[in-house]
């Protein structure tokens, strides 16, 4: 006699769902973050610095991420060009009078005078989306994906998990039980809960491992077994189920 039970499928699909949500979100918030809303700012600010001869339109801009609003501020007129790309990399855009940065939220512009800057012509940040919009789209999902790694890794563990009772007693959790130690079953928590706790011996001592109804597949099957061998009394699901201790028999 051999029963080999995994998990039960009503459990797999919420684990499941619930990866689906948490990849779905990582998806959303960093596409805001790190796409959408710099490339809505591209555009946004490509409309201010229309002034700058020369520059392109957005789909040949790229946007530059060390550019925000406090490190375009750190510019100041008759710093060397060299430092303020020591500072926030090369330009999003140069010709010989005029240079632009354009980050996923702010953007600079600024006038050149012998490979230096000669004036801070303008400096903004967007309103909408603003740096704190995109930095926290990009926590939200830097945090979803986290955890969406965490329930991928939980939902292996569970695929993986087996319950099996066989001639030499029940393997469940890491543990081995065998029959002459199991003494009873405690059942009060099964009406309310779906589970009960098979007390057995161990080492001297009295312990508990918990059989889930939820987590089992084959819960009813392992139960049944168990009270049938062991001469405990079957398994009764009810509103009013009152016993602690199901049989100390055998």
């Amino acid at each position: 006699m051999t029963i080999e039970s995994g998990t039960t499928s009503d459990r797999r699909n919420r684990i499941v769902i619930f990866l689906a949500m948490c990849v779905l979100f990582t998806a959303w918030f960093g596409l805001d973050g790190f796409i959408r809303y710099p490339a809505k700012n591209l555009k946004w600010a490509r409309q201010n610095l229309a002034g700058i001869e020369g520059i392109p339109q957005p789909d040949s801009l790229k946007v530059n991420r060390k550019a925000s609003l406090d490190g375009l501020k750190k510019v100041q007129p008759a710093m060397p060009l060299t430092k303020v790309k020591d500072l926030l990399g090369e330009p999003t855009f140069a010709n010989a009078t005029d240079c632009c940065y354009i980050g996923p939220a702010a953007y600079g512009w600024f006038s050149l005078r012998d490979d230096k800057i000669d004036e801070v012509k303008k400096v903004e940040m967007n309103s909408e989306p603003s740096e704190s919009d995109i930095r926290m789209n990009r926590t939200i999902a830097g945090l979803m994906a986290v955890l969406a790694v965490a329930t991928l890794v939980h939902l292996v563990r569970v695929l993986k998990r087996r319950v099996i009772l066989d001639d030499s007693g029940l393997r469940i959790a890491g543990r081995q039980i065998g029959w002459d130690a199991m003494q009873a079953l405690v059942t009060q928590d099964y009406a309310r809960k779906g589970w009960i706790d098979l007390r057995y011996a161990s080492d001297g001592a009295t312990a508990l491992v918990r059989l889930d109804s939820y987590a089992i597949d084959r819960f009813d099957e392992i139960v049944t077994e168990i009270c049938r061998r062991k001469g405990f009394a079957p398994l009764v699901k009810s509103t009013d189920e009152t016993a602690t201790d199901r049989g100390t028999g055998g």
